[in-house]
């Protein structure tokens, strides 16, 4: 999957992104989506119990607790966000000079579930 990303990376010669530099609202729709997976890393790294190993992943009111894990599970939601947002972003940049609308649209999405992160971030040290 690194490969992949790498690849895509190269493929665009470098220029990821340089489209959407100059657009202003593009910018600011990413680097929000940016900053809050990385407030939800942050909240996640200051809320988790330092000394617990497994953690409560989701829960049912019916059945209780279905899913535990390790901290590696923990941290890979907000890092599986970020992988997403990167993606959106190389693939908005694609689209920019084709059809902006498309662009703006990979960038609320980006914007939405970075949102969404947080607040299942949230979740997850309110019931651990």
């Amino acid at each position: 999957m690194i490969a992949a990303i790498i690849s895509t990376f190269l493929f665009f010669k470098l220029t990821v992104a340089y489209d959407l530099l100059h657009d202003k609202y593009l910018r600011i729709v990413f680097g929000l989506s940016g900053a809050i997976l990385i407030g939800a890393i942050l909240l996640l790294a200051i809320g988790l119990d330092s000394g617990a190993q497994i953690f409560i992943i989701h829960f049912t009111a019916d059945e209780g607790v279905d899913d535990l894990g390790g901290r590696a599970r923990i941290y890979g939601v907000p890092v599986a966000g970020l992988l997403v947002i990167f993606l959106n972003i190389v693939i908005a940049d694609v689209c920019y000079r084709r059809n902006r609308l498309l662009s703006f649209l990979f960038g609320f999405v980006s914007l939405g579930l970075a949102i969404l992160l947080f607040i299942v971030s949230g979740v997850i040290i309110a019931v651990n």
